[in-house]
């Protein structure tokens, strides 16, 4: 190879007078052969007014020529020629420049490449520049010199540098004129115009790869800042669509970085034929020359992809960033079909595509922005560093729908994220945003949304069982509108908040607008919730109607609470909210994202038919639960008003008014009927309530924090619901009060049933003092074919008050209380088969606590008479020894049949054990005891008809028995420490058959509590015996002398 240092290419022109005052004009224009066609080479420079000397010079920093193999046979300067060379190329840096030794009002320069086939023009590449004084100037600078710096021509250009005028020359304020065009199997037309172009720009470009990705860095510098930067390209393909590519920049600073990932490096042909009859120098000359034709003819290929580069970027996971030193004044960039979204915005990207096989037109204008970044690396994001408050837009029209997002007064700093998963979008801000409102418009669903006063960050996420809204602070203002049908429009109130709903089966319309809302939550599960969070500024009106079902719902809190929590139907666990996915193959994917926001518009909209019909289909039937929680201010507290009725084809009858809840309801599911009203002055500050009712079972839980009802009293009833009537009443409750009541019942009324009992509850000031209430009334109602009734009652609500009670096969009773209580009323029962059975019991003079348990025996043994088998062991723990016992069993359950009836008067810890056969009673001191029992079928033919021992003082007392012939029992009371005991018998008898007697005969044989006196009476009748100052006695049945009385009674008869 051959290289030739400094080559250099010069043109002069020098006036052989006084310059002619006539523009002048100056082309080369050479013929040359390129790559098999004919084309034709222009450079050119022209002038308004021609300067006494003008010079123009092309340099490069050396050309190499390469020999072809086997050339340097008989090789000699002398007879070398252009034949020999295979390849010339010219090595930078390369640089144009020109000197006038005259000022210049204006210059221009001119390259063109024309392609000729049979002396006809086919195809040609253009481009014209002019400079020009800015405006106030005269002249232009009278030198100039522009360096490119690339290895050869066949790489890309990796630096530019442009220096007007001489050092200390002066400033020569500039506007640069660019055209392009470019005719071949598509038309292609550029205009480029600079306003202010800097004495002094250098550019220098990067190119490398990283992480299998080709990456692009633009570093600019300029001396002065470029008042106006415009670029606009059209090109029409041979099919007719044009695509227009737009660019403008203003106040482009001094210094600019740029990084973009996408397309290809591109390569440029390496091989260049010389053509030999040209000689060296004309074979040299051609070869730079065609090297230039040939990069100059792919300026409109490189053009034409960068668009298409950038629109890449979703589809190859690439990055564009942009940061400015003092930051670009405007920039405006539009690329796609001529049709593109402009808005009135400052500052807006845009997305516009005509239909599915049009190709997307992207549009950009950011007005003040230092900093930019798009990123598509790694999930979504773009950012925005800006010098000054403006309005940020984000359009989209695309085959799915319209869709626009402004952003008013937009901060210094903004962000939106999305992470790879889809899972998370974050929007980040650096000041507050005085207005966020997005419209959006699918084939489906319309929805707009406004967030007023947005500060610091908002956040979206949608996990596997949770999504939700929430927000760096509480924002001023929220509202939002959506519909799935041109039926319906969006209501709007005019108060603080409200949420509406109404729907006519899928279709619908939601309305929501909530002030100072920070958190929007929901879960997904067995138990869906619905959180929300605020600062709970002004009343809260929410209205809600399904025409198909003849559903309506109207309520209002006042004030909306800080915190809400609410537990939604089972039901509702599988409705998807789906997250906007900001990213896809192309821009499109953006303005797909912000339609997606339809498809959460779409989801609440099937969410609440499937809540509303859920709840039609579920009225009445088994498995319902409620909670709801909130807070509002500690010095504040809230009322709630709430009216639900729905009118099915069951009986309705409307519900009344009362400080509580009253509900009534009839028949099950779509042929059901409903009206439930709540009324709630003075609920308190923080509180929750739950409420779940299954088959048999009932549970209620109330917590409230800073209660200061506006009326003493509390009342909740249910009437009709799955055939029960529930009430629950309290009085007395006082204002300022932390109150916590829980209350569980089970209950199962038949043969081998069970029933379960809880309740607790604690009551205390703020300040933590406890304070009781007044009575308390809770009543269960079970009706249909086997009617029950479950009842409890208390004159007051200690403090701290809990009772547990459960009966099965054994009775157990837990009690305790911060205060003695006066009394305490419990009553079950039951009808079965017409027949009412019941138990009830009164507990009198309550101590701080006490503890009862009841134990059937239903084993039997053999080696002991049957007398006493069977009877249930007791036993009494108490704090006190002031409880007075009343308990009244009536009817068949729970494994016992006939009446017993129970009082113990001032008891202390007593109970009651079998020894051996004899079932014993020990008592720390019982003041009054006495048992009754009737109707008790004993063994077959013998019933007991009535059973009543009474005793004063009872500490110890034994019982014990054996059988005479025939199976009569003989029944001995022993260790008697007792004072005043009575005990009456009356039994029945009959054999084979025949009823005895009504009256029977008995021998009591007794033991005084000496031993010395002992006596044997016969008594008739119903037995009544005084066992006082006795330790034992002995009752035997005379059925011989009952059967004599009978065959008397007969005969006399």
């Amino acid at each position: 190879s051959l290289s030739f240092e400094g080559f250099t290419i010069t043109l002069e022109v020098e006036a052989l007078g006084t310059p002619n005052p006539s523009p002048l004009e100056v082309y080369v224009v050479k013929a040359i052969s390129y790559s098999g066609k004919n084309y034709l080479w222009c450079l050119g420079a022209g002038a308004d007014h021609p300067p006494s000397r003008l010079i123009m010079s092309v340099r490069a920093e050396r050309v190499v020529a390469r020999f072809e193999r086997g050339s340097f046979s008989g090789f000699s300067l002398s007879n070398l020629s252009s034949a020999q060379f295979s390849f010339i190329d010219v090595v930078g840096p390369y640089s144009i420049s020109y000197w006038s030794q005259d000022d210049l009002s204006s210059f221009s320069p001119h390259i063109a490449l024309l392609k000729v086939e049979d002396l006809r023009i086919v195809g040609y590449s253009h481009l014209t520049g002019t400079l020009t004084p800015s405006l106030g100037y005269s002249s232009v600078p009278p030198s100039g010199n522009l360096s490119l710096d690339f290895p050869s021509l066949t790489s890309p250009i990796n630096e530019l540098a442009w220096r007007a005028g001489e050092e200390g020359s002066g400033e020569f304020p500039t506007r640069l004129d660019l055209a392009y065009r470019e005719e071949d199997s598509a038309s292609l037309y550029a205009v480029a115009k600079v306003t202010d172009l800097p004495p002094s720009l250098h550019i220098k470009v990067d190119r490398h790869s990283t992480g299998g990705k080709n990456v692009t860095e633009l570093t600019y510098h300029g001396s002065h800042t470029v008042g106006r930067l415009a670029f606009h390209e059209e090109i029409l393909s041979p099919t007719g669509e044009l695509s227009v590519t737009t660019m403008l920049i203003k106040e482009l600073p001094l210094t600019l970085h740029l990084s973009t990932t996408g397309g290809e490096f591109y390569s440029y042909n390496a091989t260049f034929p010389v053509n030999a009859s040209l000689g060296i120098v004309g074979g040299m000359l051609e070869g730079v020359m065609g090297k230039i034709s040939g990069r100059f003819g792919r300026i409109g290929r490189v053009l034409r992809s960068l668009p298409r580069s950038v629109a890449t970027l979703p589809e190859e996971k690439g990055w564009l960033e942009a940061e400015s030193e003092g930051g670009l004044g405007e920039i405006f960039y539009a690329s796609g079909e001529l049709k593109y979204l402009t808005t009135s915005s400052s500052s807006y990207l845009s997305i516009y595509q005509a239909n599915e096989d049009a190709y997307p037109t992207l549009s950009i204008r950011l007005k003040n922005v230092q900093k930019g970044e798009l990123n598509f690396s790694s999930g979504f994001k773009v950012a925005l560093t800006l010098l000054k408050r403006q309005k940020v837009d984000l359009a989209g029209i695309i085959p799915g729908g319209e869709t626009l997002l402004m952003v008013d007064s937009a901060p210094g700093e903004m962000a939106i994220l999305q992470d790879p998963e889809g899972e998370r979008l974050f929007l980040g801000l650096s000041e507050r945003v005085e207005e966020v409102h997005l419209l959006g418009r699918s084939e489906e669903v319309s929805i707009e949304m406004i967030i007023e006063g947005l500060m610091g960050e908002a956040e979206i996420i949608n996990l596997k069982d949770t999504f939700w809204v929430s927000f760096g602070t509480h924002v001023e203002n929220f509202q939002a509108y959506m519909t799935n049908s041109a039926t319906f429009i969006p209501r709007f109130y005019p108060i603080s908040n409200f949420l509406s709903i109404h729907q006519r089966g899928i279709s619908g319309e939601i309305s929501i607008k909530l002030q100072r809302v920070s958190f929007f939550r929901f879960v997904r599960g067995t138990a869906p919730i619905i959180e929300i969070r605020s600062e709970g500024a002004g009343d809260l009106l929410i209205e809600l109607g399904e025409a198909i079902n003849s559903l309506s719902l109207r309520g209002a809190f006042r004030p909306l609470p800080e915190y809400l929590n609410m537990t939604l139907p089972s039901n509702l666990t599988g409705v998807e909210i789906p997250l906007p996915s900001l990213y896809g193959g192309d821009f499109t994917g953006i303005a797909e994202g912000l339609l997606s926001l339809t498809g959460i518009a779409d989801s609440l909209l099937n969410l609440t038919y499937n809540a509303l019909d859920s709840m039609v289909e579920r009225l009445g039937a088994i498995g319902q639960n409620m909670s709801l929680s909130w807070r509002v201010g500690s010095d504040q507290s809230t009322d709630l008003v709430l009216h639900v009725q729905r009118l099915g084809s069951a009986p309705f009858k409307p519900a009344s008014w009362t400080h509580g809840l009253w509900i009534y309801q009839s028949g099950k599911g779509r042929e059901s009927s409903l009206d439930m009203k709540i009324f709630l002055m003075g609920l308190p500050s923080e509180g929750s309530l739950s409420f779940s009712f299954e088959e048999e079972t009932l549970v209620f839980d109330l917590d409230f924090e800073g209660y200061s009802p506006a009326m003493p009293w509390l009342l909740v009833r249910t009437l009709g619901f799955q055939d029960r009537d529930i009430t629950i009443y309290m009085n007395d409750i006082k204002s300022g009060i932390n109150m916590d009541v829980k209350a569980e019942i089970t209950t199962n009324m038949s043969i081998g049933g069970r029933i379960v009992a809880h309740m607790e509850a604690h009551v205390s000031t703020l300040e933590g003092e406890p304070v009781d209430l007044g009575e308390v009334l809770a009543r269960l109602r079970k009706l249909g074919e086997e009617p029950s009734l479950r009842e409890i009652y208390m004159p007051a609500l200690p403090a701290d008050f809990s009772f547990r009670g459960r009966m099965e096969r054994d009775i157990d009773v837990n009690y305790s209380s911060s205060q003695y209580l006066e009394f305490l009323y419990i009553k079950l029962s039951k009808s079965l088969k017409g027949r009412w059975s019941q138990i009830y019991g009164i507990f009198h003079d309550l101590p701080l606590s006490f503890s009862a348990r009841i134990v059937s025996n239903p084993l039997v043994s053999l080696r002991h008479t049957l007398t006493l088998q069977g009877f249930p062991t007791f036993s009494l723990a108490t704090s006190g020894r002031d409880i007075d016992l009343y308990i009244n069993y009536d009817g068949k359950g729970l494994g016992q049949r006939g009446r017993y009836q129970l009082f113990v008067e001032n008891a202390g810890d007593t109970e009651t054990y079998y020894h051996g056969s004899m079932y014993v009673l020990k008592s720390e001191g019982i003041e009054y005891f006495t048992l009754e029992m009737e109707n008790i079928p004993y063994i077959e033919g013998f019933t007991i008809n009535s059973l009543i021992f009474s005793a004063r003082d009872v500490k110890s007392l034994a019982l014990d028995s054996s059988m005479l012939p025939g199976g009569l029992p003989v029944i001995y009371l022993k260790k008697l420490e007792v004072r005043n005991v009575k005990a009456v018998l009356d039994f029945s008898l009959k054999v084979r058959g025949k009823d005895m007697s009504p009256r029977g005969s008995f021998y009591v044989y007794r033991v005084s509590s000496s031993g010395f006196t002992r006596t044997l009476s016969l008594q008739s009748g119903p037995l009544e015996i005084n066992l006082e100052g006795y330790r034992s006695a002995t009752i035997i049945p005379a059925p011989i002398v009952m059967m004599w009385q009978e065959a008397v009674s007969g005969v006399v008869s």
